[in-house]
C-alpha cells in the first residue's frame, strides 16, 4: 500500500478517506435527533451507513481503475 500517495489517483483516494472520516467524527454526534431515516435507522447509524457506502465506492473505484499494478 505504500503506493497509494505516491500518484494523484491514490491522493484523491486518501483525501475522499479522510474528509469522510472527519465528517463522521464532527458531524455524527449533532444528528441525534428523535428522526427515524428509513423508518428504523437513526440518525448517527444513518451517517454511518452513507460514509461506509462512500468509502466502499471509493476503493471499488481506486481498485479497479486506477490501481498502478494492473
Amino acid at each position: 500500500m505504500r503506493e497509494i500517495p505516491t500518484h494523484k489517483p491514490g491522493k484523491i483516494f486518501l483525501a475522499v478517506m479522510l474528509i469522510s472520516f472527519i465528517l463522521l467524527t464532527f458531524v455524527a454526534p449533532f444528528l441525534y435527533t428523535d428522526r427515524l431515516y428509513l423508518g428504523w435507522m437513526s440518525g448517527p447509524f444513518f451517517y454511518g451507513a452513507i460514509v461506509t457506502i462512500i468509502w466502499g465506492v471509493a476503493l471499488y473505484i481506486y481498485s479497479f481503475y486506477y490501481w498502478p499494478y494492473r
